[in-house]
C-alpha cells in the first residue's frame, strides 16, 4: 500500500519537474504546487498482553520457600 502510494507520488514528482524545467526554458512563471507525499497510515498497535490468572498457591509457595531457607 505505502509503495503503491510512494510510486504515484514520485510519477508526479517527475512530471511536476519536466514542467518546472520546461517552463524555465519557456522564460514564463511557474506556480504549480511540488507534489507531496503526505501522512503514513499509523503502524499496526501491538497486540496487548493477555494477563496470567494469579494463584492462591504460588503467594502461599513463595513464603514457604522463605520458611525453609531459614531454617
Amino acid at each position: 500500500m505505502i509503495a503503491k502510494r510512494k510510486a504515484a507520488w514520485e510519477a508526479k514528482k517527475e512530471q511536476w519537474a519536466a514542467n518546472k524545467a520546461l517552463a524555465k526554458m519557456e522564460n514564463r512563471k511557474f506556480t504549480t504546487k511540488k507534489p507531496i507525499l503526505g501522512k503514513l497510515p499509523p503502524a499496526i498497535p501491538c497486540p496487548k498482553a493477555k494477563s496470567m490468572p494469579e494463584d492462591a498457591n504460588s503467594d502461599d509457595d513463595s513464603d514457604d520457600d522463605d520458611e525453609t531457607r531459614s531454617q
